[in-house]
């Protein structure tokens, strides 16, 4: 089962590595709660492609590293990190749910500011 739970949250990071949704296993019933929108819950799968597809034109990532997985049961906790252009480093802790090889819970804790400024850049806000 870890397996395949894993398969799921590393399809989610390079989907979000190539700005690509499709390849993000999503559960329809997807709950986003993150240090970006956090005056907010981003609740189903819909809603979530909509804010990723909002924010993917405003920045460029270099490359993603994964540097560990832990896994009880459905749960997976990653350790990873995003590098984007030009310079800014996010450092990410990832508690994900898994069902049936989809990703119904997403909680990234980071520290937002060097992603932030690069949005306010792009575009003024979120």
């Amino acid at each position: 089962m870890g397996n395949k739970n894993i398969m799921a949250v590393e399809a989610f990071i390079k989907g979000l590595e190539l700005k690509s949704t499709d390849m993000m296993p999503l559960d329809d019933h997807v709950i986003l709660i993150s240090p970006l929108t956090p005056d907010r819950v981003i609740q189903g799968k819909k809603q979530m492609v909509e804010f990723l597809n909002s924010i993917f034109p405003k920045f460029e990532v270099v490359r993603t590293t994964i540097e560990k997985h832990l896994t009880m049961g459905d749960t997976v906790c990653t350790l990873w990190e995003m590098t984007f252009f030009p310079n800014a480093t996010l450092k990410i802790f990832d508690y994900l749910e898994v069902k049936n090889e989809k990703l119904t819970v997403i909680r990234p804790y980071f520290d937002p500011r060097p992603l932030l400024n690069i949005l306010e850049k792009a575009s003024g806000s979120l």
